[in-house]
């Protein structure tokens, strides 16, 4: 435990050195599905910590993640467009070692890759892998911390997004679904938005497959803020 807490902090500060914050987030929307799911877990693991949340938010994470759920790209300006670029020398590992990046997300550490922007990943697939869709929708519950990222999500259609994936996948799925829900309705100000984006259907199917943990928790969470809404307790009659 100590060990892979250690290579945690180690990859963390190669990122942070390197400013690779964005060149992972680009990661998790490749068509290589082993890149996709080992950036993502690196985002998922990092985003855990509010003081990564800045500049995964400085990188448009929070709608890249929302476009690997729904498809397309994210809304972006295309004159701030990030790219995708080989990861610095400085943050590889000596004598053909990948460092702390490159082992957690194969590919990052690889000199001589094309640069891509937001919008040469238009065509690619949505997120279709179990695994894949638990990473992504748990990462933007770890970032549902953060109001601005609260702003950026919603902005993104991600309540949308979120909705669309409240039916179906694994147990470990759904309950990262109600987490953030149970985030984003904690505000007063989103709950509107989430209402007319249908949080409240998804969340009554959800309180028929939730167990009685963290998954009931949150969706139980969740619904009591949005009944807060009049119009949300009329819809419920």
């Amino acid at each position: 435990a100590e060990l892979a807490a250690a290579a945690q902090r180690r990859a963390a500060a190669e990122l942070q050195q390197a400013d690779g914050v964005g060149t992972v987030v680009l990661l998790c929307h490749v068509s290589q599905p082993r890149v996709c799911e080992a950036a993502l877990g690196l985002v998922e693991m990092l985003t855990r910590g509010r003081e990564h949340h800045a500049a995964f938010e400085r990188a448009r994470g929070v709608s890249t993640l929302v476009a690997l759920l729904a498809g397309g790209t994210p809304r972006s300006e295309p004159s701030s467009e990030p790219m995708l670029s080989p990861v610095p020398s400085s943050a590889r590992g000596e004598a053909g070692g990948a460092g702390a990046i490159g082992a957690l997300v194969p590919g990052a550490a690889c000199g001589g890759a094309p640069s891509m922007t937001l919008a040469s990943l238009s065509s690619l697939p949505v997120a279709s892998s179990d695994r894949v869709v638990q990473l992504a929708v748990g990462a933007i519950a770890n970032m549902m911390a953060s109001t601005t990222a609260q702003a950026a999500f919603l902005n993104a259609r991600g309540a949308t997004a979120l909705v669309a994936r409240a039916g179906g996948g694994s147990a470990g799925v759904r309950r990262e679904v109600a987490r953030a829900l149970a985030l984003v309705c904690a505000s007063r100000a989103h709950r509107p938005a989430l209402l007319s984006d249908g949080a409240l259907d998804a969340l009554v199917g959800l309180m028929g497959t939730a167990a009685a943990d963290e998954s009931g928790r949150y969706t139980a969470a969740a619904m009591g803020h949005l009944l807060e809404l009049p119009e949300a307790q009329v819809a419920m009659e």
